[in-house]
C-alpha cells in the first residue's frame, strides 16, 4: 500500500464524508434506533480518541483514491470497538452519532463538534445550529448560530412590524445639473411667447418639419416617376405639386381637428355635402385630394439613406430630434417615474407587442422617463423586440432600459419609481451607488430577493391587514405590508419605521366599516409618484391624432405629434405661472388640453374663435372658359355608353351615341321619339344630383 501524507485539517474534513457513507451497512434507521437507546447518557472523550480519529480519516482517504479497506462489522453493545455508540459510564465515542463530549461523528448536540452538523459548543462542519435556532454556513474554528465573517446566513428571520429599529440610508441632497423648468434656447422678450403655437413650435420647430418637407417631395417625386400612385394625388398634367413647412403644418392641424370632431366611417365624410354634414371646418384647411395625396406621399427620412437591417429607420432621425427637444426644454423635478407605454396599433411588423395586463393589449411598446409632478414625458426608447435587443447585458432587459433612460439623470439626487417589471436588488443598488434613491415594487422571483419573504400567502394567513415583516440588505430595504393582498416592495430611499394611515373598507362584527390601518411610507410614497407615466398617458389618450394606416411608422409618427401637444401644453401652463402678469397669457378658468388643442388648429390656420361655418362653393367655369350651349350631338367615332336617365331611372343599361356637346355636361342621352332623355335631363326641375 502506498503511504500517504495527510495533514489534520485534511483529515477531519474526509471524515465527515466517510461517517455519512452507508459503508458500514449501518441504515438511518438503525441509527434513529440508536439515538433513542442513548438518549440522555453522556460521555466522555481523551486525548486518545483525537489519534484514533485521524486514523479513521487516513482509511477513508485511502478507499476514496482506490485502497480498499475491509468494511467493519457493527459491534455488540457494551463494546469499546473504533465505530461503536457507547451506551453510558466514562466512555468515549467515535461512532455515526453521539450525544455528550467531544465527538467527530456526523451528528453532534453537546461540547465540541467536529461533525457536518452541530447544535452546541463549537463546530467545524458545513452547517451548524446555534442556540437561537439559526442555521448557517460555519468552516473550521467556528462559532455555533453565528454569522461566517465575509458570508450572508443562509436562512433569515425578517423582522416583524414598525417598531424594530431600522438602518437609514444617508439620501443624496437634490443637485440637478440645470435648475427644475422651462429652459428655452434664447433668452426671450417679456410677453413676446404669449399663443399656444409658439409653445407648440418648440418641439415641432420650423427646422424639423422643413426636413418632412424635403423628404415628402422627394418620395413624391420617386413614385409619380415611376407612376405607382393614385391619379388624385398629382395636378392635372400629372406632375406633383410641391409641399411647403405651412402645408405641413396645415396638414397636422388637420389630424388634430380629426381628433376634435369625430365623424364615423371613411374620412372623406368630413368633405361630404350631404346636409348632415355641412358646417364641417376640414375643407377650410385642406381640401379632401391634397390631404390623401399628403398622407400617401408624407415622409420624414431621407428615403435614400434608409439603414436596411434597421427596423425604426423610417423615423429615427426624427425620433432622435425630437427626444433630444423634449430633454433640452425641460428639466424635471424630482420625483421621475419609468413605465412602459403601449401605442395602439394592429399593424404587421417586428415590433408590434402585446401585452394582456394592458388596456391597449396591442400595439409599439415604448419605455417612458415621466416627471411624476406633471406627466411631462422626459424621454422615451422604441422597443423593437427581442431579436433587435439581444446585446442585453447580464443583469437583464429592465436593469438596462432604466440605466438607459436614466443616464442623463445619475449622480443628481433624482428620486425615482419603478414598476415590478424593472426593480430588482442590484438594479436598486447601483442606481444608489450614483445618488439616485428608488423605490418600486418587486416579483418574489427576481434574483437576490430575500429567501425568507417569498412565501407571503403563508404569512399573511396568520396576519392581520396592516401588518409589515421587512429585511435590509443595506441599502436596500425588502418589505412586504399586508393590504388585501401582500405587497412587496423594494426601497433604498425609505426606512421600515416610517409609516402613514390610510382608510380601507374592512368587515368588522359581520359588517363593512371603514377603519385607518398602518402603512409603509414607501408604499404610500410610491401610489403617489408612480403615476407620472400614466398622468401622461391620461393626457394623451384625450383626443389622440391617431388613426388607421397601412405604414406601421405613421402610428410613431402621429404619437409624436400628441407627444408634442401634451408637453407644450404643460410647458405652457408653466409659463403662464411665471408671468401670470402678462395679458397675453391669461386664459379662462378650467383651461385644459382640449382648450390647448382648439386653439392649436385656429391659430395654425388663422381662424377667429368665433365665425360663420363654410359653405360649400360649386366650382363654376372661369369667365375666360370656353362655354357652349346645351346641344345634341352623334359621337363621330361612333362611341356608344349608357344612357345616364334610363339608368337613374331603373329602365336599364342601355347604350346611346348621342351626347351633350357642352364641356359642363358632357352626358350620353336618348334623343328619339318616345324617349327624349335629352330634354328629360335638362329639364329645371330634374334632380341630377
Amino acid at each position: 500500500m502506498a503511504k500517504v501524507s495527510l495533514s489534520r485539517d485534511d483529515v477531519l474534513g474526509v471524515l465527515d464524508d466517510w461517517s455519512d457513507s452507508d459503508a458500514c451497512g449501518m441504515s438511518s434507521g438503525e441509527e434513529e434506533a440508536l439515538d433513542r437507546e442513548i438518549e440522555g447518557k453522556d460521555d466522555s472523550s481523551s486525548n486518545e480518541e483525537d489519534d484514533a480519529a485521524l486514523d479513521q480519516g487516513s482509511i477513508a482517504l485511502q478507499e476514496k483514491a482506490g485502497v480498499k479497506s475491509p468494511c467493519r462489522k457493527r459491534p455488540r453493545e457494551g463494546s469499546l470497538e473504533r465505530g461503536s455508540v457507547s451506551r453510558g459510564g466514562p466512555h468515549t465515542s467515535k461512532g455515526s452519532r453521539a450525544r455528550g463530549g467531544t465527538t467527530r461523528g456526523r451528528r453532534a448536540r453537546g461540547g465540541r463538534a467536529r461533525g457536518e452538523r452541530a447544535r452546541g459548543g463549537r463546530a467545524r462542519g458545513s452547517r451548524a445550529r446555534g442556540r437561537d435556532g439559526r442555521e448557517s454556513d460555519s468552516t473550521s474554528g467556528g462559532t455555533s448560530g453565528s454569522e461566517t465573517e465575509g458570508e450572508e446566513p443562509v436562512r433569515e428571520t425578517p423582522h416583524l412590524g414598525f417598531d424594530f429599529p431600522d438602518e437609514v440610508n444617508t439620501i443624496p441632497p437634490f443637485a440637478p445639473h440645470r435648475p427644475p423648468g422651462i429652459h428655452l434656447e434664447t433668452p426671450v422678450l417679456r410677453g413676446s411667447m404669449t399663443t399656444e403655437l409658439d409653445f407648440f413650435r418648440l418641439f415641432l420647430t420650423p427646422q424639423m418639419v422643413s426636413a418632412i418637407v424635403t423628404h415628402t417631395n422627394t418620395y413624391a417625386l420617386v413614385k409619380v416617376a415611376n407612376k405607382s400612385y393614385s391619379r388624385d394625388y398629382v395636378s392635372g398634367d400629372g406632375s406633383w405639386a410641391k409641399t411647403t413647412v405651412e402645408e405641413i403644418y396645415k396638414y397636422i392641424a388637420l389630424l388634430i381637428y380629426f381628433s376634435m370632431v369625430r365623424v364615423g366611417g371613411d374620412v372623406a365624410k368630413y368633405w361630404s355635402t350631404k346636409s348632415m354634414y355641412h358646417g364641417l371646418w376640414a375643407r377650410k384647411i385642406l381640401s379632401r385630394g391634397r390631404y390623401k395625396a399628403l398622407s400617401a406621399f408624407l415622409h420624414v427620412v431621407d428615403p435614400g439613406n434608409e439603414s436596411a437591417g434597421d427596423k425604426l429607420r423610417k423615423v429615427d432621425d426624427l425620433l432622435a430630434s425630437f427626444k433630444s427637444r423634449c430633454k433640452l426644454l425641460y428639466q424635471p423635478t424630482q420625483k421621475l417615474a419609468v413605465d412602459e407605454r403601449m401605442v395602439k396599433s394592429k399593424h404587421r411588423s417586428g415590433i408590434r407587442q402585446y401585452m394582456k395586463d394592458k388596456p391597449t393589449k396591442w400595439g409599439v411598446k415604448l419605455w417612458v422617463l415621466a416627471d411624476s409632478d406633471n406627466g411631462y414625458t422626459v424621454d422615451f426608447n422604441v422597443y423593437v423586440g427581442k431579436e433587435a435587443t439581444k446585446g442585453i447585458s447580464e443583469n437583464g432587459l429592465g436593469y438596462d432600459v432604466v440605466m438607459k433612460l436614466m443616464e442623463s439623470f445619475l449622480d443628481q439626487g433624482y428620486h425615482l419609481y419603478l414598476d415590478n417589471f424593472y426593480t430588482s436588488p442590484k438594479l436598486l443598488h447601483d442606481l444608489f451607488l450614483h445618488d439616485t434613491p428608488a423605490t418600486g415594487t418587486v416579483k418574489l422571483k427576481r434574483k437576490g430577493f430575500p429567501a425568507c419573504l417569498k412565501k407571503p400567502n403563508v404569512w399573511a394567513k396568520k396576519h392581520k391587514r396592516g401588518d409589515v415583516r421587512w429585511v435590509r440588505h443595506s441599502p436596500v430595504l425588502a418589505l412586504q405590508w399586508l393590504d388585501s393582498k401582500p405587497v412587496s416592495i423594494l426601497s433604498t430611499l425609505h426606512s421600515a419605521n416610517d409609516q402613514v394611515t390610510c382608510m380601507r373598507r374592512t368587515k368588522v362584527n359581520g359588517k363593512f366599516e371603514k377603519v385607518n390601518i398602518p402603512q409603509p411610507l414607501s408604499v404610500h410614497d410610491y401610489n403617489q409618484f408612480m403615476n407620472g407615466v400614466d398622468r401622461s398617458d391620461q393626457m394623451l389618450a384625450c383626443h389622440n391624432i391617431s388613426r388607421k394606416c397601412f405604414r406601421w411608422w405613421k402610428i410613431l409618427f402621429f404619437h409624436l405629434v400628441d407627444i408634442a401637444v401634451v408637453n407644450s401644453f404643460l410647458l405652457f401652463q408653466k409659463y403662464r405661472q411665471g408671468h401670470a402678469d402678462v395679458e397675453g397669457l391669461r386664459r379662462g378658468s378650467g383651461y385644459s388640453v382640449v382648450d390647448f388643442r382648439e386653439a392649436l388648429v385656429r391659430q395654425i390656420n388663422g381662424w377667429s374663435e368665433f365665425d360663420d361655418p363654410p359653405a360649400y362653393e360649386k366650382s363654376l367655369p372661369g369667365e375666360s372658359q370656353f362655354q357652349t350651349d346645351h346641344i345634341a350631338v352623334a359621337s363621330e367615332d361612333g362611341t356608344r355608353r349608357y344612357c345616364v336617365v334610363c339608368y337613374r331611372e331603373g329602365r336599364g343599361q342601355k347604350r346611346v351615341s348621342t351626347y351633350c356637346a357642352a364641356p359642363q355636361c358632357q352626358k350620353f342621352l336618348h334623343i328619339q321619339p318616345g324617349l327624349n332623355c335629352f330634354r328629360t335631363w335638362h329639364s329645371p326641375g330634374y334632380k341630377r344630383s
